[in-house]
């Protein structure tokens, strides 16, 4: 059902900007909590909330199929991902290529690119 609320772009709207608000004030309680900190950042996203930090990486700052993504306030060097449905979301919008790193045997992950 959460992927229908997501595709709607009232719905979709509401859940890329409650998202994006939740990441940012999160990173700016991690840099309060830890002053002078300049690490990276990495996210893990879950099923559908996989597809939403896709979207937003992808699209922040722009509008895309009606909907306004924010931009995140940090830079992303790593998306880990669990049980995500991206890949097939990209493919069906016919988006183009998206890199995965496979690591079902973690002795020898394989880059993984989709291309449309």
């Amino acid at each position: 059902m959460d992927i229908l609320y997501y595709g709607s772009v009232a719905t979709g709207q509401r859940i890329v900007d409650t998202v994006a608000s939740q990441l940012n004030i999160k990173y700016y309680a991690f840099l309060a909590e830890r002053p002078g900190w300049s690490g990276a950042v990495s996210i893990l996203g879950h099923s559908l909330g996989s597809v939403i930090v896709v979207d937003l990486l992808m699209h922040g700052g722009t509008t895309h199929r009606g909907i306004a993504y924010p931009t995140l306030a940090f830079d992303v060097n790593l998306l880990f991902t669990l049980g995500s449905p991206a890949a097939p979301f990209l493919i069906a919008r016919q988006q183009v290529a998206l890199s995965l790193i496979h690591i079902s045997e973690p002795t020898r992950p394989r880059l993984i690119s989709y291309a449309v």
